[in-house]
């Protein structure tokens, strides 16, 4: 008897007051997944971005864990986008802790957040003309 594949959790950072900024690996995840479990906080606007076929699931914290471990036992590969970035996240903290001891592999995808993605102003004093 062979043993079903175990698939991956990626814990995946996003802005919910910026959806378009997403990094190219949290966009390229979301392509080739098959379920994507995502935070109120969050919103269905970036879980929308996941391909056509993808499972979307809004998962409260209390839930979530035993979700991602029982879809990736079911060889899935399952994104869970967080608002903000995972690896400063208690929430995925625990969740990561859960998913380890239940054998899961897990990959951790900081988001951008948008104050760090914020354009610095563009306007600049004019030069002097040179004479």
């Amino acid at each position: 008897m062979v043993a079903a594949a175990t698939g991956v959790v990626h814990l995946v950072g996003a802005d919910p007051a910026a959806p378009d900024l997403l990094t190219l690996r949290a966009h390229r995840l979301l392509l080739q997944a098959d379920a994507v479990l995502y935070d109120r906080e969050v919103g269905v606007d970036v879980a929308a971005l996941a391909r056509r076929e993808a499972e979307l699931i809004e998962a409260d914290a209390r839930h979530a864990a035993g979700l991602l471990v029982r879809l990736a036992r079911q060889g899935k590969q399952v994104v869970r986008l967080l608002a903000g970035d995972p690896r400063a996240d208690r929430r995925a903290e625990a969740e990561l802790a859960y998913l380890h001891v239940n054998g899961i592999a897990v990959e951790l995808v900081p988001g951008i957040a948008a104050v760090a993605a914020r354009p610095a102003p563009a306007a600049l004093p004019p030069r002097a003309a040179a004479s």
